[in-house]
């Protein structure tokens, strides 16, 4: 195995780690598993390109996450709370249609083409590292990926709402 697929498995690792620990906050609070959270992150993924293209990557590497919570906290009012008494079932077909109604809505926004994206400014090109010449913004994907993780431990750990968080 050479040291480029290993910093290629670190760095989608990583991203998984970001999407799955949501994903496992939600289950741990809820009881459900909430099949419209890969669309979401889809959903941040091409408004992050909008934003990135037309704006800045760094702009909407802020704003992003803000509008992202801004449709999380109107997800939880409009759907999530008036099913907080129905089955795991129904709260699970729910979120199962919410999925297929972002995807359909990214489909008709962005269209069904991959899009891409140049890296930043100052995570262009390459760094050596173990031997090989590596993507620079990958390493940054695993350096933010870490501070997050990082970040939501010690917010866990060290806060009243993630003290109760982590006893419901």
């Amino acid at each position: 195995m050479n040291a480029a697929q290993v910093l290629n498995g670190i760095a989608l690792g990583s991203l998984l780690m970001v999407l799955s620990s949501g994903l496992a906050m939600i289950y741990g609070l809820r009881g459900v598993t909430n099949f419209a959270h890969g669309a979401l992150y889809m959903t941040g993924a091409y408004i992050g390109y909008s934003v990135a293209r037309h704006i800045d990557f760094w702009v909407a590497l802020v704003l992003v996450p803000l509008a992202l919570a801004a449709i999380g906290v109107l997800l939880e009012i409009v759907f999530f709370r008036p099913l907080q008494n129905r089955s795991h079932m129904e709260v699970g077909l729910v979120t199962f249609g919410l999925a297929l109604v972002a995807e359909r809505l990214v489909v008709l926004v962005w269209g069904e083409k991959t899009l891409a994206l140049d890296p930043p400014p100052g995570l262009r090109g390459t760094t050596s590292l173990l031997g090989v010449d590596y993507p620079t913004y990958r390493l940054g994907l695993i350096v933010v990926a870490i501070a997050m993780t990082a970040g939501l431990i010690g917010w866990l750990r060290h806060t009243r709402t993630g003290l109760y968080i982590r006893a419901a």
